[in-house]
């Protein structure tokens, strides 16, 4: 073949591709060093950076590759890898760090014994190097979850399934008047029927590769009578390992379904192959062996309303085994069985209000699974050779507890904009800040810490008062901020009780590959609203269309590969979407909080899959925001007409001056105004009147309508929404509307004398086209700004300081840090409602924080400015 030279010239001249390294852990966080033991994590990139991960490689600190799998998870524009899942064999001291990097260029070498998976018509076999086992692909006369295992030659179990009891019901009207309400309770003579895992609906390998497999199965509980519950089991091998994992999730989502079910026990049961002598057991494990070969379970509930252990209580709500409820379910290895309980008999509740049940369990004990919802476990069968003693397997269970995980630095997930936030500060970034701002600390403060706990469990939780932001996003940002292994878990924690409970689950959607029918199955259980009703321990614990969270899951999924966590997303995504997509481009438009935490969810739904549907519905969104026929270009604010729905207006500030004949209904609302401003309004003979949805004051022979401006947490969260797409788009025309918008927030929400946001503004009141600014007109705010005085809240402060600092990262004008400045500062040092500041202005006061209780919330305000304040210029 002849080369022509000056292709051979032009060859040499182009750059070589530019290797990528990336800096990654692993930190052991239980206390027990582990060897050659499972480790995965979810690493970002940036667009271009991989583009086959064939070229990947996981590199030790001793410069040579260890064998790792690599999935991604998605692509970015240019197919290049987003999210890459790294799983390997990680070997670490106790406490200890074990450091690698992500290359390009090197070559990823294949494991010694590389994991083998094998298929017939029957059965799926894994063969680990260490064990053998076979999981049943159905068409046997009774159908075996996890068949036949070996440890090299010996057998050690031979079949086994899943049974639940649940208990015959009836149907009962449950409280009075407008409350009265239609629910599915047990029947007091009723009969138990017992149900047995079914054959499979399908499997799918999730995962298949030489270091990890993940083999998922669906399926029905048959038997007769009670409601039509499934089951996914997803089991996990490695090579090289002898623990095998199953994340067992009891589905009360059938399509054939629609009532809450009654289970009184529900258990996986394993048949021994050889006759196991006890070898230890604990709250959450036990283990058995013959003297040849043994096996560990271990068991932990990892989502949905369910009591386990004492211990996952304790550590956040104070309320453990002292409160009188001991760890429920079981698990044993002895004789010829080895089982785990995934539901048990709760404890007979007496006292007030005991008939209403709690936790999740009837005054009897038996637990009910809310319709559409999950009850998820995470199981270990840990198979070894020869003999362990007690404290051997507890410290084996206590390592199972806590998995491996591989995390790169947080400053990396901020750059790659991984994350479904974006960008922002850690707590580092944090610290540089205040130092730039020069702001002394005093040492009164410390930064946010969270030991490590691996039973971190959210048993139950109001969603209406947990926050006004996403635990799952707040919780990872703070450790990607920190480095606290506490706050991950934690950020599972709630990841289970949104995946299994808050959202309401649709398992039979287009991911089935079955048509769903228009809208899906409706929820058939018991209803739920704000503060009710109050059954189970139930009241408020699901989605609400404007307190919705969870949309968090969607990062976690990047992280861990958990495919349920970004299934449970998209059930969300479904479920609010048509908040953003039912707008018409051209109507009136308002901001709200329901309508900016749906965007976000559409807009993670979006980046996690590249469906353009989801873009389709954001797309929408935004012409909505950017033709609004309400949005005033002077004000730079949207007039928001106030509607009879929201009475905060006549509750405060208008009694004595409302037309009570035009609302009747506002007469039982109304509360004393202050005084001054119940004397300016009498001299100066301004009254209103409800007139068609809206709210009209008069002053003589003038008339203007009043506008209850969006609360300021409820604009941050459409804020923040809409940086993230106009980021992601380059949309100019919608990057100038938030910037006008901000402007308008620093106009319309700050007030001059009190030096703190207003948290809901009037527009229109008293006076034509100003804002009601309470500090002119009550006696509590006389002493201001911030040295002491009247009462203010920092909460409405706090969440601007990121609006500004969003406006910063487009305009690169300084004003806008000076505004996160003063925001931060006000908000951070008065908190919620307080009468002074903690700190002074020029001191370092509370670091930004995550707690999952109602006004410690994070993820809102600060982070964004924590990564723009020290990069500026």
């Amino acid at each position: 073949m002849k080369v022509h030279a000056f292709c051979l010239v032009a060859l040499l001249l182009m750059p070589a591709a530019s290797a990528v390294e990336v800096h990654v852990s692993v930190r052991e966080p239980a206390g027990i060093a582990r060897a050659k033991e499972p480790c995965t994590g979810g690493i970002p990139f940036k667009p271009g950076d991989v583009k086959d991960v064939s070229d990947l490689a996981l590199v030790g600190a001793d410069g040579n590759a260890v064998p790792a799998q690599f999935t991604v998870l998605n692509k970015h524009a240019d197919g290049s890898a987003r999210w890459v899942l790294v799983g390997f064999l990680c070997s670490v001291p106790a406490r200890g760090v074990a450091k690698y990097t992500l290359k390009t260029g090197v070559k990823n070498p294949a494991p010694k014994t590389p994991l083998k998976v094998t298929e017939d018509a029957n059965r799926a076999t894994f063969d680990t190097g260490v064990l053998t086992f076979s999981v049943n692909k159905g068409g046997q006369a009774e159908y075996e979850l996890f068949g036949k295992t070996k440890v090299g030659d010996k057998a050690v179990t031979d079949g086994g399934g899943a049974t639940l009891r649940n208990c015959e019901l009836e149907e009962k009207t449950v409280g009075e008047g407008r409350r009265a309400r239609k629910v599915t309770t047990l029947k007091a003579d009723g009969k138990t029927f017992t149900c047995s895992a079914g054959p499979p609906r399908r499997l799918k390998w999730e995962y298949k590769g030489p270091v990890r497999a993940t083999l998922r199965i669906d399926g029905d509980y048959g038997g007769v009578g009670g409601p039509k519950l499934s089951y996914t089991a997803r089991i996990t091998a490695w090579a090289g390992c002898g623990a095998v994992r199953v994340e067992y999730s009891l589905r009360n989502s059938n399509p054939a379904g629609g009532v809450d079910a009654f289970i009184k026990r529900a258990a996986i049961t394993l048949n021994l192959a050889v006759d196991a002598k006890p070898q230890g057991s604990g709250a959450d494990w036990a283990a058995g062996a013959d003297g040849d070969v043994g096996l560990l379970v271990q068991n932990r509930h990892t989502g949905g309303i369910y009591r386990g252990p004492g211990t996952y209580l304790r550590s956040l709500f104070g309320c453990g085994t002292s409160r009188g409820w001991p760890g429920l379910y079981g698990q044993k290895v002895e004789g010829k069985t080895a089982f785990v309980e995934i539901v048990s008999k709760g404890p007979k509740l007496t006292g007030r209000g005991a008939e209403k049940g709690a936790l999740g369990f009837t005054q009897d004990g038996v637990f009910v699974l809310a319709d559409r919802a999950h009850k998820d476990s995470e199981i270990w069968l840990d198979f070894y050779k020869g003999t362990r003693d007690a404290a051997a397997n507890a410290a084996r269970a206590k390592a199972l507890r806590s998995k491996l995980m591989l995390f790169a630095p947080g400053e990396w997930y901020s750059e790659t904009e991984g994350l479904g936030i974006g960008r922002f500060g850690t707590l580092a970034d944090e610290k540089a800040t205040y130092k730039k701002w020069g702001w002394r600390d005093t040492g009164k403060f410390k930064p946010p810490s969270l030991p490590h706990m691996p039973d971190a469990f959210v048993f139950s939780e109001s969603i209406h008062d947990v926050s006004e932001d996403d635990c799952v996003e707040g919780y990872l940002l703070q450790f990607l901020r920190t480095g606290d292994r506490g706050f991950y878990d934690w950020a599972e924690a709630w990841a289970g009780f949104y995946r299994c409970h808050a959202i309401y689950r649709d398992d039979w959607g287009p991911r089935w590959g079955v048509k769903a029918p228009a809208g899906k199955r409706v929820n058939k259980g018991l209803a739920f609203h704000w503060y009710g009703p109050h059954m189970y321990n139930w009241p408020d614990t699901r989605m609400h269309r404007c307190h919705h969270y969870g949309r968090g899951i969607f990062d976690l999924y990047h992280i861990t590969g958990n495919v349920d966590m970004l299934e449970a997303g998209l059930d969300l995504a479904e479920q609010v979407g048509p908040d953003v997509a039912r707008g018409t481009p051209g109507g009136k438009f308002s901001f709200g909080r329901a309508w900016g935490r749906a965007l976000l969810t559409v807009i993670s739904a979006w980046q996690a899959t590249g469906d353009p549907k989801w873009k389709k519905t954001a797309d929408n969104a935004v012409a909505c925001v950017l033709k609004a026929k309400n949005w005033d270009p002077g004000l730079q604010i949207y007039m928001q007409g106030l509607g009879i729905k929201n009475s905060y207006f006549a509750r405060a500030w208008t009694k004595g001056h409302f037309d009570i004949k035009s609302n009747p209904r506002w007469s039982k609302i109304f509360r004393p105004i202050p005084p001054r401003l119940d004397t300016y309004l009498t001299d100066n003979g301004v009254t209103c009147r409800y007139h068609r949805g809206a709210i009209i004051a008069k002053k003589g022979k003038q008339e203007w309508e009043v506008t209850y401006l969006t609360q300021v947490f409820e604009l941050s969260a459409c804020h923040m929404a809409l940086e993230r797409y106009a980021r992601l788009t380059g949309n100019k025309e919608l990057v100038k509307r938030l910037i006008e918008v901000t402007e308008g927030v620093a106009r319309h929400y700050w007030s001059d004398k009190c030096h703190f946001m207003i948290g809901s503004p009037w527009f229109g009141w008293p006076d034509k086209g100003k804002v009601l600014d309470p500090a002119d007109w009550s006696a509590s705010h006389d002493k201001c700004p911030a040295d002491g005085g009247g009462v203010h809240s920092g909460y409405a402060a706090r969440y601007t300081a990121d609006m500004f600092a969003r406006c910063y990262s487009f305009t690169k004008d300084p004003k806008w840090l000076e505004l996160a400045k003063r925001s931060w500062s006000r908000g951070s040092k008065r908190l919620y409602q307080r009468k002074s500041q903690c700190a002074a202005d020029d001191e370092v006061g509370p670091f930004a924080y995550i707690r999952g209780a109602h006004n410690n919330t994070m993820t809102e305000c600060s982070v964004r400015m924590f990564y723009e304040a020290p990069r500026a210029r």
